[in-house]
């Protein structure tokens, strides 16, 4: 059967279509819309929150590498709100970090000024001048909630320091005053961290020498990295840390609504499977250098691929190949082998997904020699099964309208 993108190439052109006529049908037919919002530069990440705004930490002011002190918040389409850009609380070069809270309340590390930033869902600073800095953040990075409203913090200490240093911080119930400062199972300047369903804090250690891959910027040889696993206990797994060849510089890393963890690796260009029982199931190799940062799951438990090295966006086959083309099985690749790309996509450093199905990304470069920040955010327009936001915290599809769409998980029992 022929497919309705070729279908609709070879339709009759109206006598005033626009010159030159596709010949052919083209790969995939994605729209992309670039919003450049005022100070949406070099973002580092975004959360989405209940009413599909879309907030994002921001590292660099506009043409320079100076920190940015701002949080960028965006409506579904794009406009600024909030009279964003929102400055105060404490904002020094918003990092890949920004998670929202069951109260609606965004939490951003200041990754410049070691320290964590928060903000009422209306735009207003809730942290100090000088931001929270309760169990000693140095350069903190992923951020996240779990089912009980604890704050997570995946406290990197920069690309300078000692292998081994970094820890995990949590603000139990938010509250910065009784700050658990959590080391061991294998922390190694942990990157980025995301909950399961079972109250487990999933976190990637990217490792000192990986972290000075950014000034590098040339891969050489193994890197490698793990995974640690912290219990809703604030201990870490009998099992920690995760480890595998393939897990070469892991960053930003997505847990699916079984529970399975995906972890993307920057140097050896492929996606990593890893079970809820800390067992690696599956390891996909990207057809294409892209160099990926981190990954998203959509309702539908297809993963997103965010590319840096390579600006594009690609799609596996979650464990769900119900939602995948016949033939395909878990890690198939279903985008293009070089993933969707366009002029308004430049090098990714994260992915997420809206409500009605929009796939986000953050243009952290523009370019990487020599390093130039990225312009704004990009939409893809309902490619993606539409996610429940904020992550409540596993990914789950929208059950109904209305208030009742997407009720917060206070839980750590698994669906």
């Amino acid at each position: 059967m022929v497919s309705s993108v070729a279908w609709l190439v070879r339709q009759p052109s109206p006598v005033a279509s626009r010159s030159p006529a596709l010949n052919t049908a083209p790969e995939a037919w994605v729209l992309a819309l670039h919003y450049t919002a005022p100070d949406v530069y070099a973002p580092g990440r975004m959360a989405i929150d209940a009413r599909g705004n879309v907030w994002a930490s921001n590292n660099w002011l506009p043409g320079t590498r100076n920190p940015s002190p701002y949080v960028t918040v965006q409506d579904p389409v794009g406009t600024p709100i909030l009279d964003s850009p929102i400055s105060g609380g404490g904002m020094k070069a918003g990092a890949w970090g920004i998670a929202i809270d069951h109260q609606g309340s965004v939490w951003v590390p200041s990754y410049g000024g070691d320290a964590m930033s928060k903000y009422s869902s209306t735009g207003k600073p809730l942290s100090p001048s000088s931001g929270f800095k309760n169990g000693d953040p140095n350069h903190p990075q992923g951020t996240a909630v779990d089912q009980k409203g604890n704050i997570w913090i995946a406290n990197f200490y920069g690309l300078k320091g000692n292998p081994g240093q970094g820890s995990v911080i949590v603000y139990p119930h938010g509250d910065p005053s009784k700050a658990i400062t959590i080391t061991g199972g294998g922390l190694d300047h942990p990157f980025s961290l995301q909950i399961d369903g079972y109250g487990r804090a999933w976190v990637t250690n990217a490792r000192l020498n990986g972290a000075k891959l950014l000034d590098s910027r040339v891969p050489k040889g193994h890197v490698g990295g793990s995974v640690t696993v912290i219990g809703p206990d604030f201990k870490p797994t009998s099992f920690s840390p995760v480890k595998d060849n393939s897990l070469d510089w892991p960053l930003g890393l997505a847990v699916d609504s079984k529970n399975n963890v995906w972890v993307p690796s920057f140097v050896s260009n492929s996606v990593t499977e890893i079970g809820p029982n800390g067992k690696v199931t599956g390891v996909y190799k990207l057809p294409t250098a892209i160099a990926p940062w981190s990954v998203a799951i959509d309702g539908s438990d297809r993963v997103w691929v965010a590319g840096f090295g390579a600006p594009s966006v690609s799609v596996l086959c979650g464990v769900n190949t119900s939602a995948c083309p016949p033939g395909s099985s878990t890690g198939s690749l279903l985008s293009p082998p070089h993933g969707y790309r366009s002029d308004s996509i430049q090098h990714l450093t994260a992915i997420q997904l809206d409500q009605s199905g929009n796939v986000w990304g953050a243009n952290n470069w523009s370019k990487l020699l020599p390093p130039t920040g990225g312009n704004g955010l990009v939409e893809l327009i309902g490619v993606g099964t539409p996610v429940c936001t904020p992550l409540t915290p596993l990914p789950a599809r929208p059950v109904t309208t209305g208030s009742t769409a997407c009720p917060t998980r206070t839980s750590t029992q698994p669906r």
